[in-house]
């Protein structure tokens, strides 16, 4: 039996500097804790040749050019620090997402509320849609307790809207707070691409690893969702094969971020600003990437990259009446609903 196993492998990320040049990720700073087995998936051509050579037999093909795939996946939860973005953060950047890290809760006092906005404070960023798609609490004064989704949020007044109203409607002296948290969204342009290497490592701590490589890769992410169960990531990257595979000394035991997956219970549910109940929910990114051809390149393809996007979900609620929630109509005028999702013992836990 050989002394390699299946799950005692490693996987590095580490976004690139400069598209299809390969990094050097480290242990220390580019370790990502995966749930699934690693699957490392060469891609060559083998170039049929039919040569007369005196034999009914053809000749041996030639192996032409290619690229290389990875699959794997994680748990989705937080760093366990506020602003602190998860280890596998480097992955969905690859996967076309942009990340914008708010290091220290925004606090201060609001100016004004509505029944679905609040006008933040004098000095909150007058960059539209700075807060968008983060949650904010209500901390002290009217309607203290409460926690909502940013949906909009326009600079020059202050105002964000909040997803879904709020049950009691802030004011002058509402206080607020905007928890320091690590957001993702999917972006078109400043589109990263990684250096992927794979570990696996020998069941004898002292004999080498075989180490595995990808650069210039993007990828797709799809995940799921399912009531008392662990919330879940999938990735499938494509890029360039910088070297072959090799044997070297097995690298230190990685220092992974200490926070668990949390269970989906206890949970803050909204679909379409009401609350839901539903069974499960699953989503999938829909990237198509694309790798172009080079012949300059060792294996005749450039850096790939996301070159266009379908994103698409299925969710699984509750029956409910017509009344309480119209699936059937918005489906026919093609009615955009909001999802919002919020679980997790503690800030950073999230």
């Amino acid at each position: 039996m050989s002394g390699y196993r299946v799950k005692n492998q490693l996987l590095l990320a580490e976004p690139e500097a400069a598209s299809g040049t390969e990094e050097s990720p480290s242990v220390g700073a580019n370790a990502i804790k995966v749930r699934a087995p690693i699957q490392y998936s060469p891609n060559f051509d083998a170039l049929d040749t039919d040569t007369v050579t005196g034999s009914l037999s053809q000749s041996a093909p030639v192996v032409g050019g290619g690229n290389v795939g990875l699959r794997t996946g994680c748990y989705l939860k937080g760093s366990g620090a506020g602003g602190t973005a998860p280890d596998y953060g480097a992955l969905l950047r690859g996967c076309g997402l942009s990340q914008t890290t708010t290091a220290a809760d925004v606090t201060g006092t609001a100016q004004a509320g509505g029944a679905s906005t609040i006008t933040l404070a004098a000095g909150a960023s007058a960059v539209d849609d700075a807060y968008a798609g983060m949650v904010i609490r209500t901390t002290g004064g009217t309607g203290s307790g409460q926690a909502r989704v940013i949906s909009d949020y326009v600079g020059a007044t202050k105002v964000a809207t909040v997803v879904p109203a709020w049950t009691v409607q802030p004011d002058a002296t509402t206080t607020f707070s905007i928890d320091a948290n690590v957001l993702y969204r999917p972006a078109s342009a400043g589109l990263e691409t990684l250096t992927l290497w794979t570990y696996q490592h020998h069941n004898d701590p002292g004999q080498d690893s075989r180490r595995r490589r990808i650069a210039g890769a993007a990828g797709n992410v799809s995940g799921s969702v399912t009531p008392r169960a662990l919330a879940t990531l999938d990735f499938a990257f494509t890029g360039i094969l910088p070297a072959a595979p090799d044997d070297v000394a097995r690298p230190s035991d990685p220092t992974y971020q200490a926070q668990d997956p949390e269970p989906f219970v206890n949970a803050l549910a909204y679909l379409g600003g009401a609350p839901v109940k539903f069974a499960e929910f699953s989503f999938d990114l829909g990237n198509r990437i694309e790798m172009p051809d080079d012949p300059a390149a060792a294996h005749g393809f450039d850096y790939a990259q996301v070159v266009a996007r379908a994103a698409a979900g299925r969710i699984v609620p509750n029956l409910v009446l017509v009344s309480s929630r119209d699936a059937f109509s918005d489906w026919l005028a093609s009615a955009s609903r909001s999802l919002w999702l919020r679980w997790g013992s503690a800030a950073g836990k999230r």
